[in-house]
């Protein structure tokens, strides 16, 4: 609890501090949520994730169907590509470690 707590109450200390470490409250949150760009930025984001989940729910619905409800030829190799998500997060780490060590080791 304290790994966490402590960095966040940090961090939260400084957001009400300015540039020159006074005390300045929630003048920095005034300031940051009356540009307009926020908003738009906002908007933005929650544009791209309405359309991706509006894309992807069906295909990956109409995938898992097709992969339980029929007897489509190579559905093994079908279900073996879509657990390639599970074992990325794994497998990039190592792909770094070996890019930044190189052929050296």
């Amino acid at each position: 609890m304290i790994a966490l707590a402590l960095p966040l109450g940090l961090m939260l200390a400084k957001s009400l501090q300015d540039a020159t470490g006074e005390w300045v409250g929630a003048a920095n949150y005034v300031q940051y949520f009356s540009t307009p760009a926020l908003f738009q930025s906002i908007g933005n984001s929650l544009w791209v994730a309405t359309l991706s989940t509006v894309i992807t729910v069906p295909l990956a619905f109409i995938y898992a169907y097709a992969l339980t409800r029929s007897r489509m030829t190579a559905r093994g190799l079908f279900k073996t590509i879509a657990l390639i998500p599970i074992l990325v997060p794994s497998l990039l780490p190592a792909l770094a470690l070996v890019y930044l060590f190189g052929n050296q080791g």
